[in-house]
């Protein structure tokens, strides 16, 4: 249960570091939306390759426990980071920094990768059954 955590911490932290590189650098302004046309299709295409990087680490590295509920727990660090982010991209947004609609779109981003980790795991735990 502690290797997932510690394992969620290490890769999606440095992942989120990364994204929020990214956005705060301004090579997101400069780069990004220029070749994609719009700030919303850029948020859009961030979430859509977390969520499979996310699908990809939980798939090779993380290890099922057996039950649901002990899933969630060993995988606690990476719902608080998710719960951190939504709490702080709510906080932006509030004092219009952000879009509602950008908001939106990564608190959605960060449920779906919550309910890709509960479906992998469910999979590779039939898999051990069987």
């Amino acid at each position: 249960m502690i290797a997932n955590n510690f394992k969620n911490l290490f890769f999606h932290g440095i992942w989120y570091c990364f994204i929020a590189f990214l956005i705060f650098s301004g090579f997101m302004n400069k780069y990004i939306n220029e070749l994609l046309g719009s700030e919303l299709l850029s948020y859009l295409v961030i979430i859509f390759i977390s969520l499979l990087y996310s699908a990809i680490i939980f798939g090779v590295f993380i290890k099922p426990t057996g039950k649901m509920s002990t899933d969630i727990s060993s995988n606690g660090t990476l719902i608080s980071m998710n719960t951190l982010i939504i709490c702080g991209t709510f906080i932006i947004t509030l004092f219009k920094r952000l879009k509602f609609e950008i908001f939106a779109i990564i608190s959605i981003g960060l449920l779906a990768q919550f309910i890709i980790l509960l479906m992998i795991m469910a999979f590779k735990n039939e898999e051990e059954q069987n």
